[in-house]
């Protein structure tokens, strides 16, 4: 059986699509390892591309016990560093050594299987309570351009003001430039850690979702279709391209 290489870096939420990928190839006959070079001993890869170190907050190892999990050697550090230069210059994986790179912006459409793969995993590892009655607004703010801040103030702004009946608490990685913008709305603010936002995303009953995979994936393991979502034009795209069954309003 061919062995896949499958590299993991950069959040969890992104580090999710990558797990899918490699999910997708074996599928499809391939025996995959996943490589994991977002760990804080990956020195060259950290220091050349500088990504920041995320913490792996949802246990991944716990969560997908049956896949392979290892760090990378000092040669195969090398080997990516120019495997992944080439899929930035070239949009082409696997050229050279085999390793997949498997970003939610590379992967298709054909991945929809595999993802509510993962999202089921990671529902059946979470202790999920019974759905909440919380309406959930996600800010993500604290990796954000400003113009990205100001269109997601500006969706949140036109959902609060059209679903009058629903009434709001925030979670967010930046709560201090959420409420400088909407000091005059009572919101509360139901920020915790990483793992306990998450579940809130996931168990709230309706969502104002940002730009961001970590909003997604809660989306995904919680979803309900009894359930409303709410995001902006700009931030579909994830929609489209893996959850084209979810019902979602769209300003």
């Amino acid at each position: 059986m061919k062995v896949k290489k499958v590299a993991l870096f950069g959040g969890v939420g992104n580090k999710l699509f990558q797990i899918a990928h490699g999910k997708y190839l074996c599928q499809k006959g391939f025996d995959v390892v996943f490589v994991d070079f977002s760990y804080k001993e990956s020195f060259l890869v950290n220091a050349l591309f500088r990504w920041t170190k995320h913490e792996d907050w949802l246990n991944l190892e716990n969560v997908f016990t049956k896949e392979k999990f290892i760090y990378p050697s000092l040669a195969q550090e090398l080997l990516f560093i120019i495997e992944y230069i080439i899929l930035r210059i070239t949009r082409k994986e696997g050229l050279i050594f085999n390793f997949d790179i498997g970003y939610y912006q590379n992967i298709k459409g054909n991945h929809s299987e595999s993802i509510s793969w993962v999202a089921d995993k990671i529902k059946k590892n979470l202790s999920k309570k019974e759905d909440s009655s919380h309406s959930i607004i996600h800010f993500r703010g604290k990796d954000f351009t400003y113009s990205e801040k100001e269109y997601q103030i500006e969706i949140i702004r036109q959902v609060i003001n059209q679903e009058k009946d629903l009434s709001f608490s925030l979670v967010s990685d930046d709560a201090d430039t959420f409420y400088e913008k909407f000091s005059d709305k009572k919101i509360k603010n139901l920020s915790s850690n990483q793992l306990n936002d998450f579940i809130t995303i996931m168990n709230a009953q309706n969502i104002i979702l940002s730009d961001s995979t970590f909003a997604f994936w809660a989306l995904l393991a919680g979803h309900n279709p009894n359930k409303k979502y709410f995001i902006g034009k700009k931030n579909l795209y994830l929609i489209d391209a893996f959850m084209k069954h979810v019902v979602i309003k769209v300003f």
